[in-house]
């Protein structure tokens, strides 16, 4: 993944972009996603673990994708998922969040791949109120692999780029939602 060619139709400018996010910010998050980016299935792993954790009726959303042997939608809830299938699919999200943080520098190319993401997760049943419900344990396990180098400079910068990220992903849901909700009588 990276930044690739897209549409403009679906772009910002990059004065939306820098309503969220300086110069500044771009250059930390860059620097700390260099010292976190070499283990990207363990950090995605954490990530959906802690997530799970704190937010057990997201699990259903999963079912389908990380299920195990036992695994019913009645019972998802109180089961732990396949640590494999979860490692899969959360190296998959880290390597998007890789090729959005590539990006910072490219309003354009990010916004399309941001909303993007939106529209995809609408048909997994994801929600524009769910989005937000992820940041806290992206930043709880950033802040472990980080340690000492986790300042609150470098919270700043990441909560800029996930509010930034949030806000693309759920345009894409609404954009989604529009374009496929029947409105005739």
């Amino acid at each position: 993944m990276g930044c690739a060619a897209s549409s403009s139709a679906l772009a910002g400018d990059d004065k939306e972009l820098q309503q969220y996010v300086s110069p500044d910010d771009i250059r930390i998050v860059q620097e700390s996603w260099s010292l976190v980016q070499h283990d990207m299935a363990m950090l995605g792993l954490g990530i959906f673990k802690r997530l799970f954790a704190q937010n057990k009726d997201l699990k259903k959303l999963f079912y389908h994708k990380l299920q195990c042997p036992g695994m019913t939608l009645e019972n998802v809830e109180h089961l732990n998922f396949d640590d494999q299938k979860m490692m899969t699919h959360g190296m998959v999200v880290m390597e998007t969040l890789g090729a959005a943080v590539e990006c910072l520098h490219n309003s354009e190319q990010l916004t399309v791949l941001l909303i993007g993401i939106g529209e995809r997760h609408v048909m997994y049943g994801v929600s524009r109120e769910m989005v937000p419900r992820l940041w806290p344990a992206v930043t709880a396990i950033f802040e472990d692999y980080l340690g000492d180098q986790y300042s609150s400079r470098v919270e700043e910068a990441w909560e800029r780029v996930f509010g930034y990220i949030g806000s693309k992903v759920m345009e894409g849901i609404d954009r989604w939602s529009k374009g496929n909700t029947n409105t005739s009588p």
